[in-house]
This record gives structure tokens, sequence and C-alpha cells, in this order.
């Protein structure tokens, strides 16, 4: 029978660095993945003991998680409900965005490495993925001037990690500014993927000029420095204006309740406040819970991130 599939996906081939196992994996640190599965946050551990079977009969509704976030976020962004969308980990976020933005032949620029897995999804639009490298000579810096130089209106967004995957270093704040604020010149969207945005100030998140620039995009997750990779669980923050075009093509019931119920327990709990810093030595359980390492499984390298102290 001819597959009569998408053409962009029937000539790419995906290399993932996810890992299905009928059992106990073979190791106790995944660099692949980021993920320490050796330890667990005690807060994420009483939230369970919180769960009940009637959580899973209806289809998820509640809002709690998003008061949650919007508390932690209180000082550095003007959050509401409809700028929150729930998702199932930041990497569905990435890909209902890619869905919302991006047609055959249109062109996303982004710095590498970073994600490999945000790349490949452009491309199965059939879209081009603009790379500006990281170079040798600077010992793999990032360089905002030679993401500038590169930008064009021809991008329909610009996509950045922050921190990054898989050198661990951090974006300092003004130089994602400089490229939001010329990005806004050209027409162009810019996603701040904070995936392990929690292993850095909040001072230096891209939350901090979301009200400013109508042209960002972030990405959160539960997944790394909160410890819950396997509840899926992660959010989009977005301008206004993109709300109605994202809810035209979301899943309202993404993030089970269960997920939910755990995300805001542990984000209550353990990172109640909103100064920008972690409570007390509950910082030292987050970091139990997944220290942010790094490593391509089929990339050859492998770097670990010491988190903020």
């Amino acid at each position: 029978m001819e597959l009569r599939i998408n053409q962009a996906i029937k000539e790419h081939t995906k290399v993932s660095y996810a890992i299905e196992s009928s059992g106990t994996l073979p190791f106790d640190v995944d660099c692949g993945e980021g993920i320490n599965i050796v330890m667990a946050p005690p807060e994420a551990m009483k939230a369970f003991q919180n769960l009940k079977f009637e959580m899973l009969q209806p289809y998820p509704h509640s809002v709690s998680v998003k008061d949650s976030i919007i508390t932690y976020w209180k000082g550095y962004a003007d959050l509401d409900y409809r700028r929150i969308v729930l998702c199932d980990g930041s990497i569905s976020s990435l890909y209902l965005l890619n869905r919302l933005f991006l047609e055959k032949g249109d062109h996303v620029l982004g710095y590498v490495p970073q994600f490999t897995e945000y790349e490949t999804d452009v491309e199965m639009y059939g879209c081009q993925y603009d790379q500006v490298l990281l170079k040798k000579e600077r010992n793999y810096k990032f360089c905002v001037e030679d993401v500038l130089a590169a930008l064009n209106g021809q991008h329909k967004l610009v996509y950045l990690d922050n921190p990054n995957n898989p050198t661990g270093q951090i974006i300092p704040l003004m130089e994602i500014e400089k490229i939001l604020a010329a990005a806004q010149k050209q027409n162009v969207f810019v996603i701040a993927d904070e995936a392990y945005g929690d292993y850095m100030p909040k001072q230096n998140s891209a939350m901090q000029l979301v009200d400013k620039y109508d042209n960002l995009i972030v990405v959160k997750t539960f997944s790394k420095g909160f410890g819950l990779a396997g509840l899926r669980g992660g959010y989009l923050v977005l301008p206004l204006e993109l709300v109605p075009y994202v809810g035209n093509i979301s899943n309202p019931d993404t993030m089970s309740e269960l997920s939910r119920s755990v995300a805001d327990h542990e984000r209550r709990s353990l990172f109640g406040s909103s100064d920008g810093k972690n409570r007390g030595d509950q910082k030292t359980v987050a970091v139990a819970a997944a220290p942010a390492y790094y490593c391509g499984r089929n990339r050859g390298y492998c770097i670990y991130m010491p988190p903020y102290i």
C-alpha cells in the first residue's frame, strides 16, 4: 500500500534519546535525559500520599497548579490563567508551538548544539533549521553577536534553550533581551526553552521579560529541577494575542489530574518563596532530585552542570 503521509516526515529519520524498557534501567543516572533516578524529593513523595483514585475518573480540570505558577513568578511576571498553557512536559509545548507557527519552507534560527529533539521536529514540517554554531576556538561559549548577525525577517522563530543542553552554560538575560528586541523589529517570535531553568537564579529567567516583549514565549517543565519527569508536566507562558490560536489546536485535557496535583504540591512546598531564592536546605532536596547531567548518547559528550548556589 502506498503511504500517503507527510512527505517531510517520510524523508527524515528521527534519532530519539528516549528509552523503552520492560524492567529497571541498568543505570542510576541517565545523562541522555538529564535526570537522576537515585533520589526523590521528600515533598513530591508526600504529595503522592494525597492522591486518590477518584482523581482519575474525570478529565483534568483543576487550575490549582496554575495558581501556584502565578504565585511562584509573582514579582517577575504579571501572569493569569489565560497566558499559562499546561502541557505534557516541555517537549509537548515545543511540538505545539511548531504546529502553531510552522508551514513548509519556513526558517527557524537556533544555535547549536542545543536540544536536538526540537530541531528534528522543525525538519518534520519541511522547514529549515538555520544553525549558529558554538565555536571550538571560543570554548563553545554562546555568542549573541553571531545570533544577531544571522537573524533576519525570513525566520518565523528563534529557539534558545537556557541553560543550554549540552554545554550547561547559562545565557545572560541581557543577551536574551538583545535577541528579543532585534527579533521584534523583524516580526519574529522567540522561544526561551527553560527546561533546565530551575538550575539558574530566577533573576536570569526570561519570565522577567514576558510583560515587556510581545514576541516572547517561555517554555517550562517540572521534569528536571523538580524531579518529576515521569509525571509529564510542563507549561507555556504566552503573549495574550497568541492565546486564542493556541486554544484552537491544543488538547484541553493535557497534563493529568495526578500530575497537576503533585506538581502543585511540590511547587508550593518546595519552592514556595517568591523572592527568587529557594527555602533553606530544601534547595538541596531539589538538587538531589535531578542534578543537571547532560550527555549525548549518540553525540559523544557528557557534561555536568552544577545548580546555582
